[in-house]
């Protein structure tokens, strides 16, 4: 596929295998663990695949190598397939981390692909959703499953590495926005909460599922709550640039 549009294209491929890992490896747990361990994993992963993009995006800024940044972050998505065979949990958190790169290198190589086509954002975001629904009906599959995941992951991404990536033109004076700021308190602040630390009171490994979702639903609410607050302090002073003068 020689065009402009052939890079889009497989990173959608891509970024579809890597949901459909991630969405195997999140039912997989949920079936064969407790209810609220299954909550936590999905609750950590969706943390560090969506919050985790603020602070890799300063690390690819600082990097300036999308390609090379794009390669770690598929090589860390297989590592998590493989992890899956020895602890379930860790291969969850590490697909987190990976899924988190391939979102932030994915739909950053698309924006900068250069095209008339208004579709191209829509080319990488929609396959993602169809990959983990996918790989979510699929979780009652045996682990060996996975091998076969593994080696559509090795095409896709082969498909993707083989394509001239456009330049990144990394921005050495970039400052860190208070949304942003805001954003990852409130992440390490959900990270804490669903973590067995005493003082947040986390409901017993016995507890009821929907006690365990209250609770849940109660710590995002008050976190939640102080995003707002921050984010409303920092324009009120109009500080939305830390370090800006």
């Amino acid at each position: 596929m020689k065009s402009k549009l052939a890079l889009p294209a497989y990173w959608g491929i891509l970024h579809s295998v890597s949901d459909w890992v991630a969405g195997y490896l999140l039912a997989s747990y949920a079936l064969t663990n407790s209810s609220q361990h299954s909550i936590t994993a999905l609750g950590l992963y969706l943390l560090l695949a969506f919050a985790g993009q603020i602070p890799l995006k300063f690390v690819l800024n600082r990097f300036g190598n999308l390609k090379v940044f794009s390669i770690i972050s598929v090589f860390l998505l297989t590592m998590a397939a493989q992890l899956a065979f020895l602890h379930g949990f860790a291969a969850i958190l590490v697909a987190g981390i990976a899924s988190a790169g391939i979102h932030l290198a994915g739909s950053t190589t698309n924006l900068l692909c250069k095209s008339d086509r208004k579709s191209i954002p829509g080319m990488f975001a929609f396959p993602g959703v169809a990959g983990f629904a996918i790989g979510g009906l699929s979780g009652a599959m045996p682990q060996m499953y996975l091998y076969g995941v593994i080696t559509v992951l090795v095409i896709a991404a082969t498909l993707v590495f083989k394509e001239q990536f456009p330049v990144y033109r990394q921005n050495s004076h970039s400052r860190i926005s208070a949304l942003e700021v805001a954003i990852t308190s409130m992440s390490l602040g959900v990270l804490v909460a669903v973590s067995k630390v005493p003082v947040f009171g986390l409901p017993d490994i016995n507890t009821e599922l929907a006690n365990a979702t209250v609770y849940y639903l109660l710590v995002t609410i008050a976190v939640s709550g102080m995003l707002f607050a921050t984010v409303l302090l920092l324009n009120r002073i109009n500080w939305m640039r830390l370090g800006s003068k």
